[in-house]
């Protein structure tokens, strides 16, 4: 899923098939193979398959375009997670205004953290710090409605 449907290139990383990313930076050159792919419209996405439903479970694991993607997510699709577990990487490709996006708009009703235990406890501002460094770094974030 992107933005918007089109053709693109994906990296997949030959010894780690599971790590394979639209974005460039998500694994080395020399250890990576391309494929052109389909891309299909992330709201597009969200409107047809999730709209319907009332409550949510999310697991987002998009090997650093999950900001983008879930920027796209419509806020009435947002309001119905009652929990989730979205992988964060701090890739140089992530963009603030996604970013902020999520963390400003479409969780602000609802506690995240870096651990279970510790939901609640990690502020908006550490988190858009955390994915806006650019430093490759991982973390999963964990998110429960208030």
């Amino acid at each position: 899923m992107a933005k918007q449907s089109g053709a693109a290139s994906i990296f997949t990383e030959r010894g780690n098939h599971g790590n394979t990313s639209l974005l460039d930076s998500a694994s080395a050159k020399e250890n990576r193979f391309e494929t052109k792919i389909r891309l299909e419209s992330a709201r597009a996405f969200f409107v047809d398959k999730l709209l319907n439903f009332d409550h949510l479970v999310l697991k987002s694991d998009l090997q650093g375009m999950d900001a983008s993607v879930l920027a796209e997510m419509p806020y009435e699709i947002w309001s119905k997670i009652d929990r989730a577990v979205v992988e964060i990487w701090a890739l140089p490709e992530v963009h603030r205004q996604d970013v902020e996006k999520v963390v400003e708009e479409h969780l602000r009703f609802h506690q995240f953290g870096w651990t279970p235990k510790s939901i609640g406890k990690l502020s908006r501002i550490e988190l858009i710090s955390f994915w806006l460094m650019k430093s490759r770094d991982t973390k999963d974030l964990y998110i429960k409605k208030l």
